[in-house]
């Protein structure tokens, strides 16, 4: 996945080959190398050969900013999410969302659930959470969540969850659950109608990030998740609603190996 330093190219002050491909395919949507090579010339006053071109472009395949289809390249869906989801965390620091505790724990207000699954999502790919090679993921939730429609998310949740070895607790055994735990097996253990003394929370390496939701989405979650007297139209209606109604959901990250490894067996 595109990282910070991938995303720092795309300021107009960038000089770099990669920098202006970048603006380039911003402007033009899709071009070939010979497209790229007459726009360097013509535009930018540069006078790069083919081959730095290409090779320019293979590095941003392969750190997911482009992609190519038959003989010309794009920006891929995954980078411009990439760049979404980090201008959301800025203007959350911005507007003081987020609070620094002390310099190993901070604290985030988010305003639903799918504002939640997102900033979960950007952190755990990012390694915004946990930046250490470790590979273990624990999920301690009172209900599993429902994947992304947006395929491109999910596509990235799965290779977070395969990446790592990932363990989900849930707490309920609801038909729903039930029903998810199926998605969640392929990529990792899942135990449902679990007891665990602390209250939810993801468990990345070394960094704890407690979830606590607003009471009125948690009983919201459980009536919907129970699925008893929902037609289909119906439910649809109270997932969105569930999904996007404003509830408050307040995360706090901490990053200590000691903590996280009490979290672990708690």
């Amino acid at each position: 996945m595109a990282n910070f330093d991938i995303l720092m190219l795309t300021g107009k002050k960038e000089k770099s080959t990669k920098g202006i491909i970048i603006r380039c395919l911003a402007g033009y949507a899709e071009l070939s190398i010979l497209q790229l090579q007459h726009i360097l010339r013509k535009e930018f006053s540069r006078q790069v050969t083919y081959q730095a071109i290409r090779q320019a472009l293979l590095e941003l395949m392969r750190d997911d900013v482009v992609v190519k289809e038959k003989n010309v390249f794009r920006i891929s869906h995954a980078f411009i999410l990439d760049i979404k989801d980090t201008v959301d965390l800025f203007e959350r620091s911005s507007k003081k969302k987020m609070r620094i505790i002390d310099n190993q724990t901070s604290q985030i207000r988010l305003k639903n659930l799918h504002e939640l699954g997102n900033f979960v999502l950007f952190g755990l790919d990012q390694n915004y959470f946990d930046n250490r090679e470790r590979k273990e993921l624990y999920l301690r939730l009172n209900h599993l969540w429902i994947p992304f429609s947006d395929i491109q998310r999910r596509d990235r949740l799965v290779k977070i969850f395969t990446e790592n070895k990932t363990e989900v607790m849930v707490k309920n055994n609801s038909m729903a659950d039930r029903i998810l735990a199926k998605w969640y097996r392929q990529f990792g253990k899942v135990t449902l109608g679990t007891k665990f003394a602390a209250g939810e929370c993801i468990i990345h390496g070394d960094c704890v990030v407690q979830i606590f939701m607003d009471e009125e989405l948690a009983k919201k979650m459980d009536k919907v998740y129970s699925l008893k007297g929902i037609i289909r139209f119906d439910l649809f209606r109270q997932i969105s609603a569930m999904t996007y109604d404003e509830h408050p959901i307040d995360l706090v990250i901490t990053r200590n190996p000691k903590i996280a490894q009490k979290m672990r067996i708690a």
